[in-house]
């Protein structure tokens, strides 16, 4: 057969070839985005799986703190309360009341009770009998559940909106000695957003709840690596208070991000600002100028709307910012997300390739078939005429 009669076997082996490659490739294509896709959910998950420890942790002893205060303020003689009170805070010159340094540096009660590494800072001028009873029971609550989480928490501590702040943190580098000592008489911190998410006008159902990454408040001119996490305390839909701790979530966010598959990984906040990315803890200290970098070159204002207009705590979606997946997940009571990207670079030309393949070998095949069908016709027309007929012999 010469290759002018294999032309027409050839030009529909190449029809064949096209189309099957045009029909297979978003198949192909999308068994892979879901493969894909499914496996980058199941990784996240595996990534998130157990970081809401560290919270969960936190609001049980809180929650603790909270039982020990609702039973002393229940429970004590208003004369206990007021004798405490004044013993315990006395008034300074400058109008206000702070703890005595002997129960920073220890000290034993009559009873033989233990007490150190507390401070305090009574911001007010003036207790009533019901503030006084507020502020013991808080001292009480405070010197005794503390010591048995020193070693997991930096800090156990009580505050309300009037500038009261009562706290136990032995191993603080300050001594505290900010609120014992150095507070000026007029120091408020009303206005501080951990005072603010424990409030009934923005925390209605007086659930435990954190801040984002914030400066403490006797190292404002440092960048911390730091969340205020707080229970509030309520009786008979009074806000009374709030306990609370601060953590240092550096190594948390640090082994967030640094993701050993090789992914990009970051942690955003729900308003779209970056809490921590590997290039974020290249050098000790982390400036303004860095984060914006970071904020820039990400782009994450689009993706948090993404993220957030989900409306789910985990899921994996198409990427607005770059060509490929970007998975995320829920992170505790802060409302961080975990995201991990994963980029299409290179995938969309493998699917068509795989189908470009098989295309080919269908069209080759179908190629083959019709250029043998010339030669093979005569045969199969002279079979036909010697199939025998039905005989008529009796």
């Amino acid at each position: 057969m010469s290759v002018v009669e294999k032309i027409p076997a050839l030009v529909v082996g190449l029809l064949v070839a096209v189309v099957a490659t045009l029909l297979l490739q978003p198949y192909i294509e999308g068994e892979r985005i879901s493969t894909q896709r499914a496996a980058l959910e199941a990784y996240v998950a595996e990534r998130a799986a157990g970081r809401n420890t560290l919270f969960d942790e936190a609001q049980i002893v809180q929650a603790t703190a909270r039982e020990h205060f609702l039973r002393h303020y229940a429970e004590l003689d208003q004369t206990q309360v007021d004798a405490i009170f004044e013993d315990r805070f006395p008034l300074a010159s400058d109008g206000t009341r702070r703890s005595r340094d002997e129960d920073f540096d220890g000290r034993r009660t009559d009873s033989g009770h233990l007490i150190y590494g507390f401070g305090a800072f009574l911001g007010r001028d003036g207790y009533s009998a019901r503030e006084r009873r507020e502020v013991v029971a808080a001292y009480l609550a405070t010197t005794s559940v503390g010591p048995g989480v020193s070693g997991l928490y930096e800090s156990l501590y009580f505050n309300d909106a009037g500038n009261d702040l009562i706290m136990f943190a032995p191993n603080r580098d300050d001594r505290l000695e900010f609120y014992r000592r150095e507070a000026p008489a007029d120091f408020d911190f009303s206005d501080k957003s951990f005072v603010q998410i424990v409030q009934p006008a923005s925390n209605p159902s007086g659930r435990f709840a954190c801040t984002a990454l914030t400066d403490l408040l006797y190292k404002e001119d440092e960048r911390q690596l730091t969340i205020g996490c707080h229970l509030p305390v309520r009786q008979v839909g009074r806000q009374i208070g709030a306990f609370g701790m601060t953590l240092d979530v550096k190594d948390y966010l640090l082994d967030a991000v640094v993701d050993p598959s090789g992914r990009e990984a970051f942690v955003v906040a729900r308003n779209g600002d970056i809490v921590a990315h590997p290039a974020l803890f290249q050098s000790d200290v982390i400036t303004a100028d860095d984060v914006a970098a970071v904020q820039a070159d990400l782009n994450l204002d689009r993706l948090a709307q993404v993220i957030t207009g989900n409306g789910q705590s985990q899921a994996v979606i198409e990427d607005p910012v770059q060509n490929g997946l970007a998975a995320f997940v829920r992170l505790g009571a802060p409302g961080w997300y975990l995201v991990v990207r994963e980029p299409n670079a290179g995938s969309a030309l493998n699917s068509w390739l795989q189908a470009g393949l098989i295309g080919l070998v269908g069209g080759f095949l179908v190629f083959f078939q019709a250029s043998m069908l010339p030669a093979r016709l005569p045969r199969l027309r002279q079979r036909a005429g010697k199939r025998p007929g039905k005989s008529l012999e009796a």
